[in-house]
Order: C-alpha cells, then sequence, then structure tokens
C-alpha cells in the first residue's frame, strides 16, 4: 500500500512539474522578442527537469533519471556576451581560417541549420560539450543589425558526443 502511495506521489509531482516547464516554455515563446528553439530529438532516458525564465532568457535543463547525463540549452536576448562569439564566427565565414589558432579544444563549426563555437572540456570525471550558435539565417543580417542577436548555447554533461550533435541538428 505505501508503495502504491508513494509511486501515486512522485507520478503527480512528476506531472506536476511537466506542466509548469510546459507553461514556462510557452510563455517565452510569446513574452521574448526572438526565436526560442528546443529539440526535437532528446537521447533515451532523458527528460526535462526544469526551466526558468527571467527578463530575457529561457535555460532548459535536461537530466536522466540517474541524473548522471545532462543537457543545458541557455537562450538570451539581452547578453552582451555574445559580441565575441558572434564576432567570431563573421570572421570565420568571411575568411574560412580558425580564428583560434592552436587552441585544440575549441573550433568553428556548422551543424546543420547552425553555426558557431563548438568546445569540447574533458577530466577525468565528465565529458563535456559545448556549442555557442547562431542560426546560419540570420548570419548575412548580423553586420546590418544595430542590436547584438541573441545568445544561443547548449552544453551537455557525460553525453555521447554523436548524441550531443543530434540534439543539436533537431533544434526547431
Amino acid at each position: 500500500m505505501l508503495k502504491k502511495l508513494m509511486f501515486a506521489i512522485f507520478y503527480f509531482l512528476l506531472l506536476s512539474a511537466c506542466s509548469n516547464n510546459e507553461s514556462i516554455i510557452n510563455k517565452a515563446i510569446q513574452d521574448l522578442d526572438y526565436k526560442i528553439y528546443l529539440p526535437e530529438y532528446l537521447p533515451p532516458d532523458l527528460y526535462l527537469d526544469k526551466s526558468t525564465l527571467t527578463d530575457q532568457a529561457l535555460a532548459l535543463s535536461y537530466m536522466n533519471s540517474d541524473r548522471t547525463i545532462s543537457i543545458e540549452i541557455r537562450q538570451d536576448g539581452g547578453m552582451i556576451w555574445s559580441y565575441p562569439y558572434t564576432h567570431t564566427i563573421l570572421e570565420y565565414i568571411k575568411t574560412g581560417e580558425n580564428p583560434f589558432g592552436r587552441i585544440p579544444n575549441r573550433s568553428p563549426l556548422q551543424i546543420g541549420d547552425y553555426i558557431g563555437v563548438f568546445e569540447t572540456i574533458t577530466d577525468a570525471d565528465t565529458d563535456t560539450y559545448m556549442y555557442k550558435f547562431l542560426p546560419v539565417s540570420i548570419i548575412y543580417e548580423i553586420e546590418f543589425l544595430r542590436d547584438l542577436p541573441p545568445y544561443y548555447e547548449i552544453t551537455s554533461f557525460n553525453l555521447d558526443e554523436d548524441e550531443f550533435i543530434k540534439v543539436i541538428e533537431s533544434l526547431k
């Protein structure tokens, strides 16, 4: 009996969290003045654990059930830090040369409909991949924009690189 009660409570909390996350995402799509990207593909066992909306930003956190694998997606319309990455991406498009030179863990990379900076951070405990990107569709408009473009970043922890790239390619 206690087991059934615990399962019912867990199921209720899970449904409440899903509903709250969904309403936060819908509010972001309505309120933010830039395109919000959501993954259409997630590796098995990953689910949306948490979503956070602030004035200009949406953060999404996906986890597996034992919390050893995660994906974080950050989208921010008012982040001044997007400028260096935007500049780097534009430089790469114009010259075709890697603006990072001999930095072995960072390089410009086009993945599907996006172009950005791909970074690998590997240590004894965690394999981390980070991709700071822009949609290819707005790249050529950037030079004519007065405002900075939105900042998009996706990071994975302990997820296979091929799976991470599949998630990026599925962003719509």
